[in-house]
């Protein structure tokens, strides 16, 4: 009996290492994409930013902020501080500053080079969901979902003003290239695009159909891209401010969209899990 007893322990622990085995394999065969050079982040990651260099990547999580480096996908660093899910990321122009958005309702500013905070924007009521500095690196602007766009200024931490036009959650910020404008999308189907010296607003809104998620000025300046919540993409003409075309191909919200460098293509990421 004893002898059956250990032949059967023995048996039991060989199945679980083959299981164990089985399982991770199957875990890499069946959740890294065909294509994929490698799984970065740790927890649920919510927006990603790289270093105008090139050479970093962040990745805001629910964990913190995750910095790699781009070439070797090697973690460099996780920038803790918020105490709960971090939104949103984005570098400053020089990439010398890093800006994180969380649910904790705080903005934080951390020191690239050193991965140590620098500064914290309190205000917002609500989840910061986007920041975004300005061009020549002496502004921070976030949106909330308090509805509210706050611009912040960055030699001293202060609000510079706060921006409460839209009737619903503001989803994204993005200055334009020249720095003199400021767009801001909402869940209440509006893109309002303000003037960042006087700080109003330029013109009337942009209507949309549905919620606008996310929002990207081409380099020149010229074109504005919006990405919605009923699957379609719309192009803007930033000039008279109407619409150039709408693209559809989407099966679900689309979430994010950004330009390509010379301003000759754009991506955009959805829910139906495509770009």
């Amino acid at each position: 009996m004893r002898i059956m007893s250990l032949f059967k322990v023995i048996l039991l622990f060989t199945l679980l290492l083959f299981l164990r085995s089985g399982m991770a394999q199957d875990y890499t065969r069946w959740n890294l994409p065909i294509g994929a050079k490698q799984r970065i982040g740790k927890g649920t990651v919510k927006n990603l930013a790289y270093s105008p260099d090139g050479r970093q990547l962040a990745a805001a999580s629910s964990i913190g902020i995750w910095i790699y480096d781009a070439r070797t996908v090697t973690e460099l660093a996780l920038l803790t501080g918020h105490t709960k899910r971090v939104q949103s990321v984005a570098y400053s122009l020089d990439g010398r500053m890093l800006a994180s958005g969380s649910e904790d309702n705080t903005v934080r500013l951390w020191d690239v080079s050193t991965g140590k905070h620098k500064m914290t924007f309190k205000g917002h009521a609500g989840t910061v969901n986007s920041v975004t500095f300005s061009p020549d690196g002496s502004s921070l602007a976030s949106g909330s979902s308090d509805k509210t766009i706050r611009l912040w200024d960055l030699a001293n931490g202060r609000c510079k003003a706060m921006f409460e036009e839209h009737t619903k959650p503001v989803n994204a910020v993005a200055f334009s290239p020249n720095g003199e404008t400021l767009a801001s999308t909402s869940s209440d189907n509006t893109i309002l695009l303000w003037d960042a010296a006087t700080l109003r607003l330029k013109y009337g809104a942009l209507e949309h159909k549905s919620p606008v998620n996310s929002v990207a000025y081409s380099p020149d300046g010229r074109t504005l891209v919006s990405a919605c919540w009923d699957k379609s993409i719309w192009l803007w003409d930033v000039a008279n401010r109407r619409r150039r075309a709408t693209l559809e191909g989407h099966g679900e919200s689309v979430d994010s969209v950004a330009f390509s460098p010379d301003g000759k293509r754009f991506a955009s990421a959805s829910r139906d899990n495509t770009i």
